[in-house]
């Protein structure tokens, strides 16, 4: 009986160190990998492709949130100073920074072209608040006396 035992086990390890069996499961892990890679790179241009479509989103809500702002103040023709709306302004203005550069890495994963910079949006506004103090308009008033003070002490620090 146990040169039955041997003779199996000799079959056996012939068969596990034969060229074929090794070059079947070196096929099975190469065609493996290749499909986790494939697999691993759709998901990423499915992220890449959610980025887009929320920018979108984000493009439409905004540009109907702006369009429906200037009816309204349009309709109220109210100039008031709202600290709270000005606040939102530069912290909106801030994160669109890091937020179009996400996007534009989105884009580029994907093959699509970045959109172009434009800011017209941002022109209506400002004009409506050009009597307010705190606007670019006013700004480099407030601003040219600062400027000969500075130059004294940073020249008497050296």
């Amino acid at each position: 009986m146990s040169q039955k035992i041997q003779a199996q086990a000799t079959k056996f390890w012939q068969s596990v160190v034969s060229a074929d069996t090794i070059g079947a499961y070196a096929k099975a892990i190469d065609v493996t990998w290749t499909i986790i890679k494939e697999a691993a790179i759709l998901i990423w241009l499915i992220i890449c492709l959610v980025l887009v479509i929320f920018d979108w989103g984000y493009d439409v809500s905004t540009k109907a949130g702006q369009n429906t702002r200037a009816w309204w103040d349009g309709m109220s023709k109210t100039d008031s100073n709202d600290i709270a709306a000005e606040t939102g302004k530069q912290l909106l203005a801030a994160s669109k920074a890091s937020l179009t550069s996400t996007i534009s890495q989105a884009r580029g994963q994907l093959g699509l072209p970045n959109k172009p910079k434009a800011t017209p949006a941002i022109a209506p506004t400002t004009e409506h608040t050009q009597s307010s103090p705190s606007s670019p308009a006013t700004a480099p008033k407030a601003t040219a006396p600062a400027a000969p003070k500075v130059a004294p002490t940073s020249s008497s620090e050296s």
